[in-house]
């Protein structure tokens, strides 16, 4: 997200994607050898849906891992529409050196508000193929329910012909939205897609506010029942928890592995702690958990409007993320997990730590 310093007149925020190349040893630390900019300006967008100067945030990026492309998907808004928020979504050929057309992606006599996306590119087993995946929160106008929808289309196509739509209803009487998405590259030997999403429990703790879980969902569970393949994530009998994200593990050949991160309720306040668990197994499955210690692992803060507001506009920042590598004979399991100091609006630092779950 940027914005240009230059005109204070115009405080609507714009979408750049930034490509880079370091050396695989060096990662992050060294210089990257290829450093370009590329700034999605008004006159790609599609005039009938963003006119020009309305505000684009929340961006997300997917790297291909079989072409090399790159695809982004950020929320857009149209005061011309019922449902303003809409899913904005351009792909990079790297064959062609060269990036589409801007699409503006929604359900054709469902048209919902599409709500802070964020996208993944693999192959969740065969019944999928190999696809582009989309999950946001979506909401319509004149229903108060935030849920959790999602799209996803064969790369390389326009979505509008061949999206196909899904939603999630696991508990319809409560908000539920913030959702995540991983999927696996083709060559693994269990593939698989996941989803994470925090869900209102409808109550109220002692002082009056709002409590949320983190549920996980996936393709591969074993269940018999629709709600048996949503995993509400409890952490030592603790339900409590915010803002999840996940990451599938990339080793040719062995078993599916998925690592998750999020914040947890405590001690009046929300700590970061991370689990690596066996998305086939029937929930509640098995986890090896770790919680983050030292400067940053407590984090502060209430959602209450002003902040949610402010929130909303810094999303990629004052959530957690969590990303894993795979690296021959070098590191197994690891992963990079990154959150900020408050999920409110005083959040002024972003921590990311670094783990490896390879065994001993």
């Amino acid at each position: 997200m940027f914005r240009d310093p230059t005109n204070l007149n115009n405080p609507d925020w714009e979408i750049a994607v930034v490509r880079s190349r370091w050396t695989q040893s060096n990662f992050p630390f060294g210089q990257p050898l290829q450093l370009s900019m590329d700034v999605f300006q008004d006159d790609t967008h599609y005039p009938s849906i963003d006119e020009e100067g309305t505000p684009d945030w929340s961006p997300d990026v997917a790297y291909d891992l079989e072409t090399g492309d790159v695809h982004v998907v950020w929320t857009t808004w149209s005061t011309s529409q019922s449902n303003p928020a809409r899913l904005a979504y351009m792909w990079y050929d790297r064959s062609g050196s060269e990036w589409s057309g801007q699409y503006i992606v929604y359900e054709q006599g469902n048209a919902m508000n599409q709500w802070i996306p964020r996208i993944a590119i693999g192959y969740p087993g065969a019944a999928f193929g190999y696809v582009v995946a989309v999950v946001y929160s979506e909401w319509q106008a004149g229903i108060s329910k935030i849920h959790v929808g999602g799209a996803c289309w064969p790369p390389g196509t326009n979505p509008n012909s061949t999206a196909d739509f899904f939603h999630l209803p696991y508990d319809t009487g409560y908000d539920a939205g913030l959702p995540r998405i991983a999927i696996t590259p083709r060559y693994l030997a269990v593939n698989y897609g996941t989803i994470i999403f925090t869900q209102s429990l409808g109550d109220e703790d002692e002082d009056g506010y709002e409590e949320f879980q983190v549920i996980e969902v996936n393709n591969v569970r074993d269940a018999e029942e629709y709600l048996d393949y949503f995993w509400p994530i409890e952490k030592n009998d603790n339900p409590y928890g915010i803002f999840g994200s996940i990451a599938c593990h990339f080793e040719p050949g062995e078993e599916a592995s998925a690592s998750f991160n999020y914040f947890e309720q405590h001690s009046g306040g929300w700590r970061v702690a991370n689990g690596r668990f066996d998305p086939t197994e029937s929930q509640p499955p098995e986890v090896e958990w770790t919680v983050m210690t030292g400067d940053g692992a407590s984090v502060t803060g209430v959602l209450e409007w002003p902040d949610y507001v402010g929130y909303t506009y810094a999303h990629t920042i004052q959530a957690s993320d969590i990303a894993t590598i795979y690296v021959p004979d070098t590191w197994d399991n690891a992963y990079w997990v990154a959150w900020c100091d408050a999920i409110d609006q005083d959040a002024t630092e972003v921590y990311a730590a670094f783990g490896d779950t390879t065994p001993g």
